[in-house]
């Protein structure tokens, strides 16, 4: 058991100091020493923070707006192909139409 000739005390009463202590030096840094130095970087790196987060909604927004007009494009662009492609097949139905098919002799019987 711990004692101290100068000071004595019961082992409630270290137990409690060694308690608020140890509480108060796990809290917060913010919160420990309050300077308005500090309240000040706090708010300029919150602002900062905020206009970051900003651009970045930007960038993304605009990102996405890029992808919209490229698949507005390729839709456009693959339904002109998909005309080209049924016109052409019309085109080689209708020049075969008229014409028989010849047998050619693969192998002599």
């Amino acid at each position: 058991m711990w004692t101290s000739s100068s000071d004595p005390k019961t082992m409630e009463q270290v137990w409690k100091d060694i308690t608020l202590t140890t509480t108060a030096a796990a809290g917060k840094k913010r919160f420990q020493d309050f300077d308005p130095t500090s309240a000040d970087r706090h708010h300029k790196r919150m602002i900062k923070n905020r206009e970051s987060a900003a651009r970045s909604r930007a960038r993304k927004q605009a990102y996405t707006n890029e992808l919209e007009l490229e698949v507005a494009h390729l839709l456009q662009e693959n339904a002109m192909l998909r005309k080209q492609q049924l016109q052409f097949h019309r085109e080689e139905a209708a020049d075969h139409k008229g014409k028989p098919l010849h047998r050619a002799s693969t192998a002599p019987f």
